[in-house]
């Protein structure tokens, strides 16, 4: 497990099945500011959104950097520019993935 200074952790395996993917992995924490958030955006190719049980409330920091995250990567599809966005886990909180279908 890598893990932040302030207690942020990506587990092993799911780093190195995104290295294995040929993919750098950049972690992007949900309480930078917006203007953080899309500086590093448009350095990556493509998004992996981790998760487990966390609440997805739309009134977190967590969400506003997901929801933020998601539209940025769907703005660039609509210009035709291939940003691929994967889930892993979050997919099973039926809130967001209603959200994320509007």
């Amino acid at each position: 497990m890598f893990c932040h200074v302030h207690a942020y952790c990506l587990l092993r395996d799911l780093h190195s099945y995104t290295k294995a993917a040929g993919a750098r992995v950049v972690p992007i924490l949900y309480h930078w500011s917006d203007a953080e958030i899309k500086k590093v955006f448009k350095m990556v190719n493509g998004i992996l959104f981790t998760g487990g049980n966390y609440p997805l409330r739309d009134t977190t920091q967590w969400y506003h950097a997901g929801e933020l995250l998601f539209n940025l990567a769907m703005e660039e599809n609509k210009k035709g520019v291939l940003f691929p966005v994967r889930f892993k886990d979050t997919a099973t909180d039926m809130k967001i993935k209603e959200d994320l279908q509007k």
